[in-house]
């Protein structure tokens, strides 16, 4: 440790005796002339001794009586020698070096020695130095205070293994190496056997120099990504400038695998890495399609707004003038939202000159999620555009094979007024079929609910069934937009029924959503406002059955209403829609009762199945409305429907929405369901285990409704369902309906034509059993992965999750983006583990299995198809990984979507081959590239795909 430091004048460099001559005489003083410095020099070493001596006899006074004298306690010194000092424990020291007014700190397990002559510090054993943002490590350190020089080296042991190679760290500027060589003041250095990482890389150089900004000049140097000893590869230059943080510039260089140099490379390279996203050209690919020519597909812009969001622009265009735009958006806040929003517009031609089509398709995509913050939520997951867009555009078969897409957008809240809770939400909801080509959108839909309130809670004298009454209410509003064409809803022939075009195959061409179809969607719109006030009250009948009475409000409200006339030349009804506000209103009734009770059945003692019991869950309903479809009321009209003079009384609302129930006659149903659960009980394997229990059914049910005021058909159909596990492993899923009426065939001579007719006969009346399923469906599936396995994935992601949110709350905001980074792709894995590669896992097995039966009455020939689809991944070895997915359609005869995905972990690189070896969609893809993120051009890839054998339209 260094007692006691006198300031030396950085430029002069001359010593104390000389700074005391200058100061007191004020001459200048040159030490090769004989002058008076060589004529005082004597004195002033002899004075320098005394002051040395003087520094020694208080340092002995505050060792023996440091606590006495100075008020502390001190650590002793073993031994002390005029120049230089051994100290055995670490200590430390802060001083003043010249121009630098920073703290110097350092620390050596073993000793620390000072030379006071030459002026400079010997640290061993674990040493290390601080200074500002600099902190040196190594097992032994120099440091040079007259010349600003701090020296840093490893050591050796016998076997030749390094110990306490010098680690620098300034900043995020981190390297290790055998030796350093570091000027503090300018904060250049000179290393030797260095190893630094820089962003997801490596480097390496035998000598590397370190400029005044940070930056390193290797020569002879190495770059690679694998963090082994000796990496699996690299790319090896003359000349390597890394600019910490920012990137690498390399000189000629070329790629060596498996130390064998391959003459792939470049006279430069740039290698840009950092934390922070950034700016920059998006290389296009290039290839040929079959229907459209040669292409440049996927190049644009990439553009990092700021830290929260960025955008990419990409553009395609093709020889035979067909060409695309699209523009993405991705955002995300921490503890706010996250989203990402997409749109993309083609123009595609085909065929020749002569006879070519024109297609234009757009698509718009938006996913946004909050993270819930008080009581407001926006959420929105949009997707939505022309219904045509995936099949000329989409090169994903997952969105090719897809039928139906939807979208909603959402805004929900609650509040509290006079203890009351309100909710309030306001949605758009979009569904499309890109089959029939039909897209309804609701825009906007609102909701408004006050919560159930009781309204004589709080009256202790009253009964119980007085202080439950309650009353609530909700609103509703809706503004739905098809492009489907009316249907003829109305049971006759209607004159002025809207017909769609036909196409060459006489099927109607359904219009767009677009500018030109726009007049047509608005008068088909529907619009409407519902309330409705429900009452109700709990009552206790007979200790053991609970009786539910609700008596309930409606009324819709409409913008227009519906006006019929008879034409007698056209022989058919005009539909006129009425533009003026109407309104429907109504009431009903209910009561409903249920239970719940058990059935036991015991065995034996020494049976394993020690019981089984049987739950049963019976549910009645009976409902009535009264007749509200008299004329007088104003919500029907009689009107006549064909030439014979037939009467028919109309709903002025049929269609709108939302849909206003108008019965014919009052109405009186009675509902009911009996739900089951079968559970037993076993004997534990030991007599001192306990038993233990499963399920035997976890649901078997059935439904119905019968009506008592209608003349015939009084029964419906009767729902089945039911649902287990077996063995543990397999999911059983049935469900189906029993018709219980009969039926008799019959035959029209006039026609020719054969009819099944139903008969108000019930099946078991006719001696034909309890009915007709007339439709079911069986469903298997079954995951073979052992729980072991899969319990070890859970483990290992959650120890993930638990590890990346420590570190978060640990970095410093540049460290931060990296880790969010890291968060989103461990969520993603999460929200998708069919798609995570786990090597761990060595097989894994799911199968599908569902069967569909129809039969609409005992005279037709019933319907039977089933389907297989199974998929699953096997780990060859510790890095070898394949995925596969497949099916069987045992109707059609053939196998469904195959793919098959082989990967192998190479380390540091990576490969993969993708195959789609039947259908529309096959294709095959051989990938191999380096891991690393900023490395991802460096790959090589071959490939035949799909969308550039053929076009489907």
């Amino acid at each position: 440790m260094k007692i006691f430091t006198f300031q030396k004048n950085q430029k002069k460099g001359v010593n104390f005796e000389k700074f005391l001559i200058e100061f007191f005489l004020m001459i200048d003083f040159n030490p090769t002339k004989k002058s008076l410095y060589t004529i005082l020099k004597p004195f002033f070493s002899l004075f320098n001794s005394f002051l040395v001596y003087l520094q020694f006899s208080l340092l002995f006074v505050f060792l023996i009586f440091g606590q006495n004298v100075f008020g502390q306690n001190t650590p002793k010194m073993d031994s002390l020698k005029k120049e230089k000092k051994t100290v055995d424990t670490i200590k430390v020291d802060k001083n003043k070096i010249g121009d630098i007014t920073t703290t110097v700190i350092y620390y050596g397990r073993d000793s620390i020695v000072t030379d006071l002559d030459t002026e400079t510090v010997y640290i061993y054993g674990e040493a290390s130095i601080k200074y500002g943002d600099i902190d040196l490590t190594a097992s032994q350190i120099q440091f040079d205070q007259r010349n600003n020089l701090i020296t840093a080296r490893g050591t050796k042991d016998t076997t030749g293994k390094w110990i306490g190679r010098p680690i620098f760290k300034q900043g995020q500027d981190n390297y290790e190496s055998d030796s350093i060589l570091y000027n503090i003041k300018s904060q250049k250095a000179i290393v030797k056997g260095i190893v630094t990482k820089q962003g997801e890389g490596y480097i390496t150089s035998r000598v590397a120099k370190r400029g005044g900004e940070g930056e390193m000049y290797a020569g002879g140097g190495c770059y690679t990504t694998c963090n082994l000893k000796h990496p699996h590869w690299y790319i090896s230059a003359k000349k390597i400038k890394m600019i910490p943080q920012k990137q690498i510039v390399a000189g000629p260089f070329h790629l060596v695998i498996a130390d064998v140099p391959t003459p792939l490379g470049f006279i430069f390279g740039i290698f840009p890495f950092t934390q922070t996203r950034r700016s920059g050209i998006i290389v296009p690919t290039y290839g040929e399609a079959v229907d459209r020519g040669f292409y440049l597909r996927q190049g644009g812009y990439y553009w990092a707004v700021n830290k929260y969001m960025a955008a990419e622009f990409l553009g395609e265009i093709y020889t035979n003038g067909s060409w695309g735009l699209s523009g993405a958006l991705q955002y995300t806040k921490k503890y706010r939202m996250s989203g990402s929003a997409n749109i993309r517009f083609n123009k595609r031609y085909q065929g020749e000159q002569a006879t070519r089509e024109e297609f234009q398709d757009f698509w718009i995509s938006w996913t946004h999620t909050p993270v819930p913050r008080g009581r407001g939520s926006f959420n929105a997951s949009v997707n939505l555009g022309t219904t045509s867009f995936n099949r000329r555009n989409d090169f994903n078969p997952n969105n090719q094979l897809a039928n139906n897409f939807s979208s909603s957008i959402s805004y929900n809240t609650n509040f509290n007024i006079g203890g009351s809770m309100i909710t309030f939400s306001v949605s758009a909801r979009h569904d499309q079929n890109s089959n029939t080509n039909i897209m309804n959108v609701a825009l906007p839909s609102m909701n408004i609910g006050v919560n159930r309130i009781y309204l004589f809670k709080k009256l202790d004298f009253a009964p119980n069934f007085i202080k439950q009454l309650s009353i609530a209410y909700t609103f509703r509003a809706d503004a739905r937009f098809s492009n489907q064409a009316p249907s003829n809803s109305f049971g006759f022939a209607v004159s002025n029924l809207q017909q769609l075009p036909l196409d060459a195959n006489n099927q109607p061409i359904v219009p767009d959503f677009n500018g030109g179809n726009l007049d047509y969607i608005l008068r088909n719109a529907k619009m409407g406002a519902s309330h409705n006030i429900p009452i109700s009250t709990t009552i206790k009948v007979l200790k053991y059955f609970s009786l539910n009475p609700t008596l309930s409000y409606q009324e819709t409200w409409y913008p227009n209403s519906l006006a019929y006339t008879w034409l007698p030349t056209n022989n058919a009804v005009r539909v006129d829609t009425v533009a003026g506000f109407a309104r429907v209103y109504g009431f009903s009734a209910s009561m409903t009762l249920n239970t719940r009770f058990f059935g036991i059945f015991k065995f034996g003692k020494k049976s394993k199945i020690q019981a089984i019991r049987h739950t049963v869950n019976p549910n009645i309903t009976y409902s009535y409305a009264p007749d509200f479809s008299r004329p007088s009321f104003g919500f029907t009209q009689e009107i006549q429907t064909d030439a014979a003079g037939k009467i028919q009384n109309m709903s002025r609302f049929i269609g709108f929405e939302p849909a206003a129930s108008i019965g014919t006659g009052q109405s009186a149903i009675i509902n009911f369901s009996v739900a089951n659960i079968f559970e037993a009980k076993l004997r534990g394997q030991t007599d001192t285990s306990q038993a233990r229990k499963i399920n035997i059914l976890d649901n078997f049910s059935f439904n119905g409704s019968f009506a008592p005021t209608k003349d015939t058909f009084k029964l419906s159909t009767i729902g089945l369902s039911a649902r287990t596990k077996l063995l543990g492993l397999i999911d059983l899923n049935m469900s189906g309906s029993l018709d219980p009426y009969t039926y008799r065939e019959t035959f029209e001579s006039t026609t020719n034509i054969k009819r099944v007719l139903a008969v108000d006969t019930y099946a078991w009346q006719a001696g034909k059993g309890l009915g007709n399923i007339n439709n079911a469906n069986v469903a298997f599936a079954f995951d073979l992965t052992p729980k072991s396995f899969k319990k070890n994935t859970e483990n290992k992601l959650n120890e993930a999750e638990k590890n990346l949110g420590t570190d978060m709350r640990n970095a410093n905001a540049k460290d931060q983006q990296a880790l969010e980074q890291k968060q989103d792709a461990l969520k993603q894995i999460k929200q998708n583990p069919n798609e995570y590669v786990d090597f761990d896992i060595p097989w894994q097995l799911q199968v599908n299995y569902n069967m569909q039966y129809s039969k609409a009455n005992p005279f037709v020939t019933d319907i039977i198809s089933h389907q297989l689809n199974f998929s699953g991944n096997i780990s060859l070895t510790k890095t070898w990984k394949m995925v596969f997915r497949s099916g069987y359609d045992f109707t059609a005869k053939n196998l469904s979507f195959t793919n098959i995905d082989i990967y192998k972990d190479l380390h540091c690189w990576e490969m993969r081959f993708n195959w789609n070896p039947f259908g529309q969609f096959q294709s095959w893809n051989f990938g191999i590239n380096v891991k690393s993120s900023m490395l991802q051009d460096l790959k090589l890839t071959r490939q035949r795909s799909w969308y550039d054998r053929g076009f489907v339209r």
